[in-house]
């Protein structure tokens, strides 16, 4: 797009060497750029998003999709929404005042699960173009320092794991001893989660379960891949009834 079209913006970061970095308030550059009523440095850096977020966008694009057809289906052939035609309302009204509305709740999750995965793919989607940030550790690291929200979601997620992994053995109190003097106490000094009806702290259960809930995590994952794949290739390669009862 920028060697052979010259339809982008050179790859040099997230501005072209032409213009001058704004002024670090937020550490957003078209955020920044506003601030210091600088346009030209405003649209320059909004030229250098337009392919990473075609690419993340591309990426996301099927399972909104699917989820937003199948929630409009079924919202559109509930009972209410019939009665809403006989009732008279135009189609504009039962569409999206009535059935859109009802269809947002799984929509919603859908684009909280994208989301997550997408500050993922940020990091193989974006890259800096500087020989000295050429490796991959460079690379990563560079993209966590220019992306704050994504460097918030690897702390945490490197925190869940050493939590599962260290957890059990950092924990204040033992996540099964039961103690019937601190029942059902509320957050605390001493008990940061309180404890539950049978006077176990519940900072120290959520910790210890921390490894059990990873290892769930990576077996779905793992097995809803492996099933996943035998299935969605037997169908594709034999169709047939399995392929009509996959989609």
């Amino acid at each position: 797009f920028y060697y052979l079209l010259g339809l982008a913006p050179s790859p040099l970061g997230r501005l072209d060497f032409l213009y001058i970095e704004p002024d670090d308030v937020t550490g957003f550059y078209l955020i920044d750029a506003v601030i210091a009523g600088d346009w030209e440095t405003w649209f320059a850096a909004l030229k250098q998003l337009i392919l990473p977020a075609i690419t993340l966008a591309l990426f996301t694009l099927a399972p909104i999709a699917r989820m937003t057809r199948a929630a409009m289906l079924s919202a559109l052939s509930s009972d209410f929404i019939r009665t809403a035609r006989a009732a008279g309302l135009s189609d504009h009204k039962v569409t999206y005042g009535y059935a859109f509305r009802n269809a947002l709740l799984p929509i919603i999750t859908t684009l909280g699960m994208v989301f997550s995965f997408s500050l993922g793919a940020n990091v193989l989607v974006e890259n800096p173009g500087s020989d000295s940030k050429s490796t991959s550790i460079s690379h990563t690291l560079y993209v966590l320092k220019e992306n704050p929200v994504t460097l918030i979601a690897f702390a945490l997620f490197g925190f869940y794991v050493l939590s599962a992994i260290f957890g059990q053995y950092l924990v204040p109190f033992d996540p099964l001893a039961s103690d019937s003097e601190n029942v059902l106490q509320p957050p605390n000094l001493k008990h940061w989660f309180g404890t539950d009806a049978l006077g176990r702290d519940v900072f120290s259960r959520v910790i210890s379960a921390t490894r059990l809930d990873l290892l769930i995590a990576v077996s779905a994952v793992a097995i809803s891949f492996v099933v996943g794949s035998i299935l969605g290739s037997a169908a594709g390669y034999w169709g047939g009834k399995l392929d009509i009862i996959l989609s």
